[in-house]
């Protein structure tokens, strides 16, 4: 314990550093997180590497202004984080390792189709290279340092992604603006839905962590770092995030049952909600939940339907197969953004599956998602998978994160897909 404190406070020291040198110079902050990243790699510090490279995607999150450095040095972090990776998987014999990257090599093809059919753009390049980096070497590095080495890596890391959760936490009386979007809670994420997203999550990790290593955690640990996740989710008001905690719950406990019971009572909740996000007023009226379930933004899901049906008139017959490159969809959005704000929507399409259909295409859908339930199905405790799955599908249909790879969300999927494959 002594020795996850003492790792856990330097990291966060260094972190405040990044942070604080801001408030002097952006360029300040970015020299410190390069000599950081640079420090850590030469006295070959795997756990700091990984580490420094998820807090920066979580600073890079935030939407305040004094964390805008993170932005302009995130690509150069992720590139040399993803080198890094590469060298530590030429150096490692890989034959040890559980997880196999043949099962992603499917949606490597059609990423590659996408590329070449669609018109050339330096960014969707530099998304399909991260995309590819991320999914195909940091899982070996991520095995080796979590699941192979030590332990003690995997409880700092627990401890840390919670001390973000805390933090957000005790801000809400420091300066409740600084961790508030529109009234409702995000922590240091860029929005609430991105907080809720992030705990939803973790959640699941720490959950199957306690399946794989039960010993791992104390009852009191667990219990309190599941009612900070719970706290985190609620107060942030993600509607959707909320019923995938609904799904993911429910099917646990009716899994003591009856398998059949779970999957029938799961869907049920599922297609519940859709009804109600279609016939929302009377419902919310009646149960007096106007202001927690936002009644106003829940008649067009917050402009979602306003998304998903201009993006799914995009999806035409040219690229209804394959696609047109990943990270289209972000540039289509970003041209027609006076035309979708005119009609009550911001941001992204707000759905993932629609998403990485329109930038690879429906044949790299279906390897992607393929690849994620096959590894799923990989576990020995595959029966605790399916409410995980339930869970991320859903949220995903509301949220487009999982067609990113530089995001503090997807990172964490690839933590839950190594020990889906670790727990063979």
């Amino acid at each position: 314990m002594k020795d996850i404190f003492t790792i856990n406070i330097n990291v966060l020291l260094v972190i405040s550093l990044w942070i604080l040198s801001s408030f002097t110079s952006s360029s300040l902050s970015i020299s410190l997180v390069i000599l950081s990243f640079v420090f850590a790699i030469y006295k070959d510090l795997k756990f700091l590497i990984f580490i420094f490279f998820y807090f920066l995607l979580v600073i890079s999150d935030s939407r305040l202004d004094i964390l805008r450095f993170s932005q302009t040095i995130k690509p150069v972090i992720a590139l040399t984080f993803f080198l890094y990776s590469i060298i530590f998987y030429r150096k490692t014999i890989t034959n040890g390792y559980s997880y196999k990257p043949v099962s992603f090599f499917p949606f490597i093809i059609f990423i590659a189709i996408s590329f070449f059919i669609g018109e050339f753009n330096f960014i969707i390049l530099q998304k399909s290279i991260s995309f590819i980096l991320l999914f195909c070497f940091t899982p070996f590095l991520i095995e080796f340092l979590f699941f192979q080495k030590n332990k003690i890596y995997l409880k700092s890391l627990i401890y840390l992604m919670v001390s973000i959760l805390i933090l957000g936490l005790v801000f809400i009386f420091i300066n409740d603006d600084v961790v508030k979007l529109n009234l409702r809670f995000r922590g240091f994420f860029g929005n609430p839905n991105g907080l809720a997203i992030s705990a939803l999550l973790f959640l699941f990790f720490f959950n199957h962590i306690r399946v794989v290593y039960k010993s791992l955690f104390s009852k009191n640990e667990i219990i309190i770092i599941v009612i900070i996740l719970f706290f985190n989710i609620f107060l942030s008001e993600s509607r959707s995030c909320i019923v995938a905690l609904l799904v993911y719950y429910s099917f646990i406990f009716l899994l003591n049952y009856s398998i059949i019971i779970a999957v029938l009572f799961s869907s049920l909740i599922v297609i519940s909600y859709g009804f109600i996000s279609l016939n929302p007023i009377e419902f919310i009226k009646t149960v007096g939940l106007e202001s927690y379930i936002r009644l106003e933004t829940l008649e067009n899901a917050s402009g979602r339907y306003v998304a998903w049906e201009f993006l799914w008139n995009k999806i035409d017959y040219p690229n209804i197969f394959f696609g047109n490159g990943i990270g289209s969809t972000e540039l289509l959005f970003k041209k027609n953004y006076s035309f979708l704000s005119r009609l009550g929507h911001e941001g992204n399409a707000h759905n993932s599956f629609l998403t990485i259909w329109y930038d690879t295409g429906f044949l790299g859908l279906l390897s992607f998602f393929s690849f994620i339930i096959y590894s799923a199905f990989s576990s020995k405790n595959f029966m605790n998978t399916i409410p995980i799955l339930l869970g991320v599908f859903i949220s995903a249909f509301y949220e487009s994160w999982l067609s990113a790879s530089l995001n503090p969300f997807t990172i964490i999927l690839l933590l839950i897909i190594v020990i889906f494959n670790v727990d063979k």
